[in-house]
């Protein structure tokens, strides 16, 4: 874990790899979690289609849709100051082609920003 209060990015995670600082990810799928894991200093925070099973219940993750990745990640970004937040695409995502994956694009990048 960093000790820096300065926010996360993809640049800070190369130079801690290339300097051999061990970089600390762990998962959230809601804001009092994601602000809990921030405040611990966690360097970067992931919100992955795991959430079908840990917070909906469901026997697998096959269900998860796009919206409900937004959804979370939305949660998770308001809540984190520093920590980079890294969403993973739900299971089914990943066979889609590059067309149908950047329609929803705008809606990661534009929702997703903190409103502070």
């Amino acid at each position: 874990m960093s000790q820096t209060s300065k926010r996360v990015t993809p640049n800070t995670l190369r130079k801690m790899k290339e300097s051999g600082v061990k970089i600390v990810m762990m998962t959230a799928y809601d804001f009092p979690s994601a602000e809990l894991l921030d405040a611990a200093g966690i360097d970067v925070i992931l919100v992955g289609d795991s959430l079908g099973t840990v917070t909906q219940g469901k026997k697998n993750t096959l269900s998860v849709t796009l919206d409900e990745m937004i959804y979370h990640t939305e949660l998770v970004v308001r809540a984190a100051r520093r920590a980079l937040v890294g969403p993973i695409s739900p299971s089914l995502t990943r066979s889609w082609d590059r067309t149908t994956l950047s329609a929803p694009a705008p809606r990661y990048s534009n929702r997703a920003a903190p409103e502070r």
